[in-house]
């Protein structure tokens, strides 16, 4: 199928906003087990013209955050598009993910982020487009460890103003993430 498309003449933000309706490319996950861990690593390409790309990737915390970091690339020849692949890949194995499990997993995981009072990274506004975050998506996966929220740090995370979030919506949660935190060093102990 091809496409008539000027996108090399636009700003990369004007080009991500009409994405959504170029073919998918490639959808990958870096861990099929991500449920049991709450971090999911996804990484989307379309091929908007025969010869160019966009692509995003996304980190997706299942169990509280949402999506914790994204980014979006446009414009991108073939060699280009491999080299940013390849850049998740140097810490991520991938394997092909089908791409409305993909949309659900990412849009649910802000859904459910939302209602914690949690927004998504502020690169959102562009990689949105590439999963089409306007256009309804099935809820196909639940959120939280165990149904309740559970923040796991991260090392660009303002941990205390996140806690202080949780306990304002949950005001059991401190109580559970002490216990989580306790059961976990005993199993390493």
């Amino acid at each position: 199928m091809k496409f008539k498309f000027c996108c090399l003449n636009k700003r990369p933000d004007e080009t991500l906003k009409g994405v959504g309706k170029f073919p998918i490319h490639e959808c990958l996950i870096a861990d099929t087990q991500w449920q049991q861990h709450g971090l999911a690593v996804l990484y989307v390409s379309r091929n908007v013209l025969d010869c160019r790309y966009a692509c995003a990737f996304y980190m997706v915390d299942t169990y509280c955050l949402g999506v914790k970091n994204t980014f979006a690339k446009v414009n991108l020849d073939r060699d280009r598009m491999l080299d940013f692949r390849r850049l998740i890949e140097q810490k991520h194995a991938l394997t092909p993910y089908d791409y409305e499990d993909a949309r659900s997993l990412i849009l649910g995981a802000i859904d459910y982020a939302a209602s914690l009072g949690f927004q998504p990274n502020e690169d959102w506004k562009d990689s949105r487009y590439i999963v089409e975050a306007d256009r309804a998506y099935t809820r196909k996966f639940k959120f939280g460890k165990d149904g309740k929220p559970l923040y796991i740090q991260g090392p660009n995370d303002d941990a205390r103003s996140i806690m202080a979030k949780l306990a304002t919506v949950d005001h059991d949660y401190l109580v559970r993430a002490y216990r989580e935190l306790i059961l976990s060093e005993r199993h390493w102990i």
